[in-house]
């Protein structure tokens, strides 16, 4: 008999504590998200629409003036937020940099990345527009574009489409993308389109009047929108929004976003 109480040949017995342990090893349980209350969804998204309607029709100006009110309002909100829910509250909003899942959803954004790149490539060489690294304005813009990008996104697929897909599947950690992918059917592919089309409806409107952007804007809102609904994390979408934004306004439009901004 050995050390352990087991016979020769026989494996030792494993206790119930010892199987708990292991257990719990394997299934580790997950963090829950916040809970949020009505009023406070009803907040996001009234806030996002408000903000939205604000942009479009030009109520503060110049584009320095809007920047900065938004950011006092939404900062004071997030503040707000914060203190009531702790740091678990930006892993609902999708700001997140735990792994697997920052990685993947990379995957989509940098896809899409690329082909925009080589139609903003194509579009300048059509139009006769300089592709010139020279202008320290791109590079102010390029630093600064993907904060303002995150921003965005966290109103647009956060605020605005997670609630949406709230109402639909009542969780927030299971959006309606999921559900079709775990029960593919009519009713929940119609869901899916919906949220989809309301987020890229937003995202190009919030460019009016200016018809390049609401088009490249609602092409980039679809994949935008499933990403998001996929892997929840708005990091990428911001980053991409910023850069690709920034190099679509220098290289495709020609145009310096800095000039009438103050």
């Amino acid at each position: 008999m050995g050390e352990d109480g087991a016979e020769p040949g026989e494996k030792p017995e494993i206790t119930e504590i010892e199987i708990a342990n292991k257990e719990d090893v394997v299934q580790a349980p997950k963090k829950t998200l916040p809970r949020l209350s009505p009023w406070e969804r009803l907040f996001e998204i009234v806030a996002t629409l408000i903000t939205g309607i604000v942009f479009i029709a030009k109520l503060l100006e110049p584009l320095s003036i809007f920047i900065a009110s938004c950011a006092v309002v939404w900062l004071a909100w997030c503040t707000f937020q914060f203190c009531r829910h702790g740091i678990r509250i930006l892993f609902l909003w999708g700001v997140r940099i735990d792994q697997p899942n920052l990685r993947k959803s990379f995957l989509i954004p940098s896809l899409f990345a690329v082909a925009a790149l080589i139609f903003i490539f194509i579009g300048a060489a059509v139009t006769n527009q300089e592709i010139r690294f020279d202008n320290w304005h791109l590079w102010v813009i390029l630093a600064l574009y993907p904060f303002y990008g995150v921003l965005q996104h966290v109103m647009l697929q956060s605020f605005l489409m997670r609630n949406l897909s709230w109402c639909i599947t009542g969780m927030d950690d299971c959006s309606v993308l999921d559900v079709f992918l775990k029960k593919p059917a009519l009713k929940h592919l119609m869901a899916v389109f919906a949220c989809v089309l309301a987020s890229a409806t937003a995202f190009a409107f919030v460019h009016w009047p200016d018809p390049w952007l609401i088009a490249g804007t609602g092409v980039m809102g679809v994949p935008w929108a499933i990403e998001y609904l996929l892997h929840r994390n708005i990091l990428p979408l911001g980053f991409y929004h910023g850069v690709l934004g920034t190099l679509f306004y220098f290289w495709f439009m020609g145009r310096d976003p800095l000039h009438g901004m103050f």
